[in-house]
């Protein structure tokens, strides 16, 4: 119901829903009705087919009095327990405006292959940029300013994890082909973790090969390697200090030379064949420390209790290296990296809950709220 003050606007209606039989029916689903300004009136009958225990598809006509007649389509399937996916359509001709043909779809597929070995595709395309816009329900779809597709095949060990992708997407907001397409992206990294032959010492890496394509600006390859040494000393139990040595080089198989203007007046990057090295070192430290108190709820709301953590935090890192001009920059976090002396410090406030457990279960923890509150300056720019 809807109460302005005290008067009911919209009168509360009781209802009562329930499954006639349990297992699923082939047949026609409740229509979706409408009227539009731009599509006029406009009606979906959805079609509802039960293929198989482990696959069903949805089917509907969509009529637009202003645009013409399209076909919504879904499928999914379950394969096993370690595959399952689904395909999306939507096609309309729309004879009543222009005579043209649109079309958004869809494709996705989980696959475990193996414990620690995964794949997944999730591919998305449309016809031209508005279609979207125009015709999506959703309010995510409908202001898209692109549309990703991604392909991974991952695999994770007991202290690495390695990832190839296949990234390209199509952007929404403007005619010229100007997307940078990753084929492929491979990533591996090893988190913080002890060293071997060094007690009290942890290691870590990142590492990445990317290969960038575009029609228009530049593109090209470009091989990344960071990895950082520390050795967390505890402060009597008040906190801890982690010093660390790092360093990063990264390889381009081009060089930036200058900029242009594209045909609709956009800044285009011009590079040339020259392989390009980048070396850094980096030292720094943090110091963090951590306070908590644990709340005893009551079981209000299913919880037990809370925990509330406050955690500052001050990271020292100092950045010098050499050939880090005319690079060219197709991802700003890897490629523009000034040299510098930079001080953070910040405060993170952490509210964790655990529910009530009755006799016999586990207690279900998770974190309800999240704050931090932070702030950088470089002392040497």
């Amino acid at each position: 119901s809807f109460w302005v003050k005290s008067v009911p606007l919209i009168p509360w209606f009781p209802f009562f829903a329930a499954a006639i039989r349990r297992e699923r029916q082939t047949g026609f689903l409740f229509p979706k009705l409408g009227n539009s300004s731009r599509k006029g009136f406009f009606a979906e009958i959805p079609f509802f087919w039960a293929i198989s225990d482990s696959q069903d598809a949805t089917i509907g006509l969509d009529v637009f009095e202003r645009r013409g007649v399209g076909l919504t389509g879904e499928y999914r399937y379950v394969i096993s327990e370690s595959q399952r996916g689904g395909l999306t359509g939507f096609v309309i001709r729309e004879t009543e405006r222009r005579d043209a043909d649109r079309a958004t779809g869809g494709v996705k597929h989980d696959w475990q292959l193996a414990p620690g070995v995964s794949f997944r595709a999730d591919l998305n395309a449309v016809s031209d940029d508005f279609v979207l816009r125009e015709y999506s329900d959703s309010l995510r779809e409908r202001r898209a300013a692109r549309v990703e597709s991604n392909l991974f095949l991952a695999r994770r060990w007991e202290n690495w994890n390695a990832v190839a992708n296949v990234f390209w997407y199509q952007d929404l907001t403007t005619r010229r082909p100007v997307e940078l397409q990753r084929v492929p992206d491979l990533r591996v990294e090893a988190p913080r973790q002890p060293l071997p032959g060094l007690p009290g010492f942890l290691y870590q890496v990142e590492a990445s090969g990317v290969r960038f394509l575009r029609d228009v600006g530049s593109d090209g390859a470009r091989v990344d390697v960071h990895p950082r040494l520390s050795r967390p000393l505890p402060l009597e139990g008040y906190g801890t200090v982690t010093p660390f040595v790092g360093g990063r080089v990264t390889a381009y198989d081009k060089t930036a030379t200058s900029t242009r203007l594209s045909q609709d007046g956009l800044p285009v990057e011009v590079t040339d064949d020259e392989p390009r090295l980048r070396r850094f070192l980096e030292l720094g430290s943090d110091v963090e420390s951590r306070a908590s108190r644990v709340y005893e709820v009551g079981g209000r709301g299913g919880i037990e209790s809370a925990l509330h953590t406050i955690e500052p935090r001050l990271n020292y890192t100092w950045i010098t290296g050499d050939s880090h001009g005319r690079l060219p920059i197709w991802t700003e976090e890897v490629d523009r990296i000034p040299e510098s002396s930079k001080l953070e410090y910040s405060v993170t406030n952490r509210l964790r809950g655990r529910t009530v457990a009755p006799p016999g279960t586990e207690a279900l923890r998770w974190e309800l709220t999240r704050f931090k509150l932070g702030h950088s300056y470089d002392l040497r720019n």
